[in-house]
């Protein structure tokens, strides 16, 4: 059944027994928005299964950038009561946007020597984050209240010691619930990250962007819809800006995992992605309070990667750069109002005036921003409280093509200024076609083609009331973590560690051991090493790592990722390797060989 009312950008449609109402976006072709709904359809419970377990879903609403995802189809928003279902966020728990504006910066300072230094900080081993157990364990409570705290009574080292305790505490009003999620304790599988304790130690995790579509994007205020709006936001036009995109990585990976895990074991009867306060009492308050750590180790992620990106120009100026924040928003999580759970699954808090209370912006509605493709650039909008809405907009453009599609199809333009892993204009790679052949193959993913144009997404949330535009921002250049290639090691009494010779491991980054003290989870009996896209074989059998020494712009950055396949208590662990890609080995070998590749927030 599909329905339209007076307004062309909405439309209704009925899903699985339940009614959608749909901000539709513009020249949406019948055939993508009919793939979303039948994804929708598969995640959504019957209201039968739902009565079953004591839980009702009240409204579902989908924003325009919605569109096909497996398990569950991005662009969603539905409010629930009894219970929660976490499969609707999945693993990207805390995933969120930072948007944050530069002082005394000017466009043609970001000139093509910041690459190097953005590459160093990123991929090549220059991050250097370290927080104390008790600044860990803070995160995870208390959000960035929590590391601020910790800070104050224990000064950071390396790139936290560059940080501005005072003006970092007048930014906490610019974030989305004061960046501090209500917990009441951390997560006994995070009990070994964050240990209470005073040693400094680094992480493979925080301050890391991750895979997929997450990124960091230099850009300028090219122009403002709302003067009032943006001058209390701090922006001008010419401004530079940074735009984080990205979340909680392991923390949300362990407890989306964990959970499905122990819904497939626990629910006797009915859907068993459904998670009941009546029945399941005691795994509902571990899972809300699991998912209150992940996000807040969302938002510390963003704050240090935040960190890291003003630290890159800071050392092509050569001088400190002033800063604040303009907002900072999870889009991926489960939000609590009495006895709702509101699940925005891709989309963002858009509350409207006299929500914010504390916030400059109260009066004013909250910030939403909104980031195009590579190269369409990014809206900083304000929401309307659109109850109809659910409170929600858009929080991209929404994929137009899948990813196999886009490799197919899609190309990276050479005007766009890409800054990853590996340079691919770097004369180590020249030979090597294989390696750029699959890194441009990881960008096609990710291609401005691959996505719908901005506009097609913001025209049909003005017109339904969702949202009211700011100012539009032209993007300058992106960093992007590209999808790694994994091998499997493992872990244990009789483990082999990997040698940690020459400069191949960063001290910054961490490495694997048997302890497996760089992964929020527990010692594993089983660990995954990721590195690069395409890197040295290690495993049972293989000897050791083929690595070279180190090559510039040849470093490679390892992301730690879960699987459903692995067992509960099982983890990945992931390191930083500098190598020479004349010593890397292709996926096809990879392959012959035999190794796997691989009232506040809840």
């Amino acid at each position: 059944m599909k329905t339209s009312d007076s307004r062309s950008a909405i439309a209704y449609a009925c899903v699985s027994g339940h009614l959608v109402r749909q901000v539709v976006a513009c020249d949406e072709g019948p055939r993508q928005r009919r793939r979303a709904l039948s994804d929708l359809a598969n995640a959504l419970p019957l209201p039968s299964d739902l009565s079953l377990a004591g839980c009702e879903i009240v409204r579902v609403v989908t924003t325009p950038d919605f569109h096909a995802g497996k398990p569950v189809p991005v662009g969603v928003v539905l409010d629930m009561v009894g219970g929660l279902m976490p499969h609707i966020i999945g693993n990207d728990i805390g995933c969120g946007m930072r948007l944050i504006a530069l002082s005394d910066v000017k466009p043609g300072d970001l000139n093509a020597r910041l690459d190097a230094h953005l590459r160093h900080l990123f991929f090549q081993g220059g991050r250097d984050i370290a927080l104390t157990g008790r600044g860990r364990h803070a995160c995870l409570r208390d959000g960035i209240c929590g590391l601020l705290e910790s800070l104050t009574h224990r000064r950071g080292r390396g790139l936290l010691a560059t940080v501005d305790l005072e003006a970092c505490w007048r930014d906490v009003n610019r974030t989305c619930d004061d960046g501090c999620f209500a917990t009441t304790t951390v997560d006994r599988d995070f009990a070994e990250f964050a240990t209470v304790d005073d040693h400094h130690r680094h992480d493979a995790i925080m301050g890391t962007i991750g895979g997929g579509n997450h990124f960091v994007e230099f850009g300028v205020v090219d122009s403002i819809t709302d003067r009032r709006f943006a001058a209390v936001a701090g922006l001008t036009e010419g401004g530079v800006v940074v735009l984080v995109h990205s979340g909680s990585l392991d923390f949300g990976q362990l407890v989306g995992t964990r959970v499905r895990e122990q819904l497939r074991r626990s629910v006797a009867a009915g859907d068993r992605r459904v998670l009941s306060l009546e029945q399941s009492p005691d795994l509902a308050a571990r899972t809300i309070n699991a998912m209150g750590n992940a996000a807040n180790a969302g938002f510390a992620n963003r704050f240090l990667i935040g960190l890291a990106a003003i630290e890159a120009v800071s050392r092509l100026l050569g001088r400190r750069i002033a800063h604040h924040l303009v907002y900072d928003a999870p889009h991926n999580l489960i939000w609590r109002h009495g006895e709702i759970f509101r699940h925005r699954k891709g989309a963002c808090p858009a509350r409207g005036l006299g929500e914010l209370c504390g916030s400059p912006y109260q009066w004013l509605g909250e910030p939403v921003i909104l980031p195009g493709s590579m190269g369409d650039g990014t809206w900083l909008l304000k929401g309307a409280g659109c109850a109809a809405g659910l409170q929600s907009a858009a929080h991209g453009a929404g994929r137009r093509l899948s990813r196999n599609e886009a490799r197919a199809q899609a190309g990276i333009p050479d005007r766009l200024r890409v800054v990853g892993p590996l340079d691919l204009h770097a004369p180590d790679l020249r030979n090597r076609a294989d390696i750029v052949h699959e890194l441009q193959g990881r960008l096609s993913e990710e291609a401005p083609d691959a996505y719908r144009p901005i506009d097609t997404v913001l025209a049909p949330q003005l017109e339904a009331g969702l949202v009211s535009a700011v100012a539009r921002i032209r993007p300058v250049l992106t960093v992007k973590g590209w999808w790694q290639i994994t091998w499997r090691i493992f872990c244990g009494p009789d483990s082999r560690q990997v040698p940690r010779t020459g400069r191949h491991l960063s001290a910054h980054d961490g490495a694997v051991c048997h302890k497996n003290r760089n992964c929020p989870g527990p010692s594993p009996k089983r660990v995954k090493l990721a590195v690069g896209p395409l890197g040295p074989a290690v495993g049972p059998g293989a000897g050791a790592p083929a690595v070279g020494g180190p090559a510039p712009g040849a470093g490679m950055s390892a992301h730690r990722r879960y699987s459903d396949g692995i067992s509960q208590g099982s983890a990945w662990a992931g390191l930083t390797v500098s190598v020479n890609p004349s010593a890397l080995v292709t996926a096809s070998s990879v392959a012959r060989r035999g190794f796997p590749s691989g009232p506040n927030a809840l």
